[in-house]
């Protein structure tokens, strides 16, 4: 049975690059890239809508081991992170526009750099979100 989500929705806008250094500082050392060269790369990416076969594929996420519409599970797997999915629910359900979660794509590998929380809280909305998807050369 194919999965179903909603339209591509305005929830999520460009996200603040520096905001999430500690996030590009793990996946800098991850890769063995320098984290200053990641995040320039962030700064030309694109804001995109995640597809299925991209979020399938996904590196680094909790968001795509659970079908859309299970709530229970994205909370108990932001819990276990430490994260606070209601809050983010919330802030979705009133609105609120929030940061779009950054993926890094090198190679044939899409890693997640930031943002598990909002997709799994997106795909237990049964919401397609929008990512910063930007590209790294590998040498």
């Amino acid at each position: 049975m194919k999965e179903s989500f909603e339209e591509p929705t305005p929830h999520f806008k460009w996200p603040d690059i520096e905001a999430e250094g500690g996030e590009f500082e793990r996946v800098a050392k991850k890769f063995e890239i320098d984290e200053s060269v990641l995040m320039f790369q962030a700064r030309d990416g694109e804001l995109v809508d995640l597809d299925e076969d991209m979020w399938s594929n996904l590196e680094n996420t909790d968001s795509n081991r659970f079908s859309p519409g299970d709530l229970e599970t994205a909370h108990r797997f932001a819990a276990e992170a430490g994260r606070d999915s209601h809050n983010l629910l919330h802030r979705i359900e009133t609105g609120e526009t929030l940061d779009a979660p950054i993926i890094m794509q090198i190679g044939d590998t899409y890693h997640l750099v930031a943002g598990n929380t909002r997709l799994m809280v997106a795909r237990a909305k049964g919401i397609r979100p929008k990512v910063l998807l930007f590209s790294v050369d590998t040498l």
